[in-house]
C-alpha cells in the first residue's frame, strides 16, 4: 500500500516532496507517526499547501547534526530527528566492497580513529572504526558510535525526517545504488537528490534512475551566469527547487521570488560565508535577524546550516517553524 501511495504523490506536483511524509503518516506508513515539521498533522498539510512558502521555512543539518554527535552518525541523525530539523543532508560513498557508508571525505582520517581512503577500505574494516566526536579532527575525542552504512541510516531516518543523500565518489554509481536501498526501504518520498547543473540540457536526467523516482533539485552558481536565467531553463523539468551559491543579493532575491511564484524552494547555504556573503552561521548566531531573518526577507525558505538548533530556535520565535 505505501508503495502505492508515494507513486501516487510522486505525481501531484512539486510541492509534493514534503507532503509526501505527511500524507505517508496519515495513511500509517511511517514509524511512529512522527512529523518533520510538526506534531499537528493535518496543520502542517494546510500549512505546506498555502501559498506563502515563507511562513514554512525549511531547515536541513549539514552532514546531519554534527554538534550534538558525531558527524554522519546514527546519533546524529537521531538529534536531528528529537531536534525537529526537517531536512538532514548526510553523505554516502562505496567501500573497497562495493558498499555504501555515510563519509565525507575521501580519506576516514578526519572522523574516525583511522586512516586511509574509504574506497580502500572494505565493510567490515570501515565499520570497525570508532567515529571522533563532533566535526572530528585530530584532537577531537573517539566516541563508540561506529561509521554507519547509509541503509542503516536511511532506517533510522525512515518516516521521520526528511533527507538530502550527497553523493561522493562515482555519484552516478553511488546514487544508483542509493537509489536500490531507497526502494528497498520504500522511502521515495522522503530523498532528495541534488546536482551541480545550470542547465536541463547538461545532463541526461530523464535517462538517470533516480529522476522522477525521487525529489530533484539542481544546484546553481551567479558566478556561472543570471540566477533567474538558469531557474527559467528548467520550466520543463519537475523540480523540488533549487540551491543557489550567490554572489549578489538583488541576483538571490530575484531568483527566490520566481521559484516562490512556482511553489519551488529557493534553499541557501549559510554553514559558510562563501556561500551566504556576509550571512553566515558565525554572524547570524550574534544577531539572529540581521542575517538568518535577512535572507529570509530575501525570500529564502530553506537554510543549510551547521547550527540547525539555533536556526529552528530563532525561526520559531517568529513563527516562521512549526515546533
Amino acid at each position: 500500500m505505501c508503495s502505492k501511495l508515494v507513486a501516487t504523490i510522486s505525481s501531484f506536483g512539486k510541492i509534493t516532496f514534503v507532503k509526501a511524509i505527511l500524507l505517508m503518516a496519515l495513511a500509517g506508513c511511517t514509524n511512529g507517526g512522527y512529523s518533520p515539521i510538526g506534531e499537528s498533522l493535518e496543520s502542517n498539510i494546510e500549512l505546506v499547501q498555502g501559498a506563502d512558502t515563507s511562513r514554512n521555512i525549511l531547515v536541513v543539518a549539514h552532514r546531519s547534526c554534527w554538534r550534538l554527535a558525531a558527524e554522519n552518525s546514527i546519533k546524529s541523525i537521531e538529534e536531528c530527528i528529537r531536534i525537529g530539523v526537517d531536512m538532514v543532508e548526510i553523505d554516502a560513498r562505496r567501500t573497497l566492497d562495493g558498499h555504501l557508508v555515510l563519509m565525507h571525505d575521501e580519506t576516514v582520517d578526519r572522523t574516525t580513529n583511522g586512516s586511509g581512503l574509504a574506497s580502500e577500505l572494505t565493510l567490515a574494516e570501515i565499520t570497525a572504526l570508532k567515529l571522533r566526536a563532533g566535526e572530528g579532527g585530530p584532537e577531537a575525542l573517539v566516541t563508540d558510535e561506529h561509521v554507519p552504512t547509509l541503509e542503516e541510516a536511511l532506517s533510522v531516518a525512515n518516516g521521520k525526517i526528511l533527507i538530502n543523500i550527497d553523493t561522493k565518489g562515482d555519484q552516478e554509481q553511488v546514487r544508483n545504488e542509493s537509489l536500490v536501498l531507497v526502494e528497498k526501504l520504500d522511502m521515495a518520498g522522503q530523498i532528495l537528490i541534488k546536482m551541480v547543473l545550470t542547465s536541463p540540457e547538461g545532463y541526461d536526467l530523464k535517462g538517470s534512475s533516480f529522476f522522477g523516482q525521487v525529489s530533484f533539485m539542481p544546484i546553481i552558481f551567479e558566478r556561472e551566469g543570471n540566477l533567474s536565467t538558469m531557474i527559467k531553463s528548467f520550466s520543463s523539468v519537475d523540480t523540488y527547487g533549487f540551491e543557489i551559491i550567490y554572489k549578489t543579493e538583488q541576483q538571490l532575491s530575484e531568483a527566490c521570488a520566481l521559484l516562490i511564484a512556482d511553489d519551488s524552494r529557493c534553499w541557501v547555504n549559510t554553514f559558510w560565508d562563501r556561500f551566504a556573503p556576509g550571512h553566515s552561521d558565525e554572524v547570524a548566531l550574534l544577531d539572529p535577524d540581521a542575517h538568518w531573518g535577512h535572507l529570509v526577507n530575501l525570500g529564502v525558505d530553506m537554510f543549510q546550516t551547521d547550527s540547525p538548533t539555533a536556526l529552528i530556535s530563532y525561526l520559531q520565535s517568529k513563527g516562521l517553524h512549526q515546533p
